[in-house]
C-alpha cells in the first residue's frame, strides 16, 4: 500500500480512549479493577480488624467494599486518561504518514518510524470516524481517522485483514 498522510489530533487520542473503554481489553482491565481493588482493601481490613467485634468488621468490610468499587473505577478512568496524557507528553500528535510493507504496517510520526509485523496486530476495528489496527500487546493501536482520506482508510482497513496472521484476527468487527 501507498502512503497515507494525516494529522494525528487530540481528538482522535480521545475517540480511542473512548473505544478502548468499550473493547474487550478495556472492559477486562475495568473487571480487574474492579475486583482487585476492593479485595485487596478487604483484606487489608480483615487484617486490621481481626480482634474487633462482628459488627464493627462487616461495617468496616461494607465500608471498604463500597469505596473499593469506587476507587477501583477511578482507577480506570484514570488508565483510560494517563494513555491519552502519556501519548501526548511523547509527542506523538501531528504529521502521521502509515504505508504498508510486505512484513506489515509502518508508521512514521513525530516521534520516529514503527514497523508492525503481521504477526504483531491482533485485529482492525472499524468505528465511524476511524479505523483502529489493534496490536497484541496491551493498548497498542495505529489510529487511521477517516476525516483525512475516507475511501485511503477504508483500502488500509481492508488491506490490513487480509493480510492478518494472528489467531485473534478472525475475530474482526465492526464498533
Amino acid at each position: 500500500m501507498g502512503p497515507f498522510h494525516f494529522e494525528l489530533t487530540l481528538a482522535d487520542l480521545e475517540a480511542y480512549r473512548r473505544w478502548w473503554s468499550r473493547d474487550r481489553a478495556g472492559r477486562r482491565i475495568l473487571l480487574l479493577d474492579l475486583i482487585a481493588v476492593p479485595f485487596a482493601g478487604m483484606v487489608f481490613t480483615l487484617a486490621l480488624t481481626a480482634g474487633d467485634d462482628a459488627t464493627t468488621r462487616a461495617w468496616m468490610l461494607a465500608a471498604v467494599f463500597v469505596l473499593g468499587i469506587a476507587g477501583g473505577f477511578g482507577a480506570f478512568v484514570l488508565t483510560g486518561r494517563a494513555l491519552v496524557q502519556r501519548t501526548v507528553k511523547m509527542g506523538m500528535l501531528g504529521r502521521t504518514v502509515v504505508w504498508g510493507e510486505p512484513q506489515g504496517v509502518a508508521e512514521q510520526s513525530p516521534m520516529g518510524v514503527t514497523v508492525m509485523y503481521w504477526a504483531g496486530i491482533e485485529r482492525v476495528e472499524d468505528g465511524p470516524e476511524h479505523v483502529f489496527i489493534v496490536y497484541t500487546h496491551a493498548r497498542g493501536v495505529l489510529i487511521l481517522p477517516r476525516r483525512a482520506d475516507p475511501s485511503a482508510v477504508a483500502a488500509y482497513a481492508g488491506w490490513a485483514r487480509s493480510n492478518l496472521t494472528s489467531p485473534a484476527a478472525a475475530g474482526t468487527a465492526s464498533v
